[in-house]
């Protein structure tokens, strides 16, 4: 399971927690969806 499942302290989809957590932690949910996509599109 993925370490961003556990970020709150409780489990949830990194997904969930990147999209949740945008206004308070903006760099780090960018930082998710960007380490998946081509270089290209960062």
């Amino acid at each position: 399971m993925s370490p961003a499942s556990y970020l709150d302290g409780h489990k949830h989809p990194p997904t969930f927690i990147a999209y949740s957590r945008a206004e308070g932690r903006d760099d780090q949910s960018k930082a998710l969806p960007n380490a998946c996509a081509p270089s290209a599109l960062k």
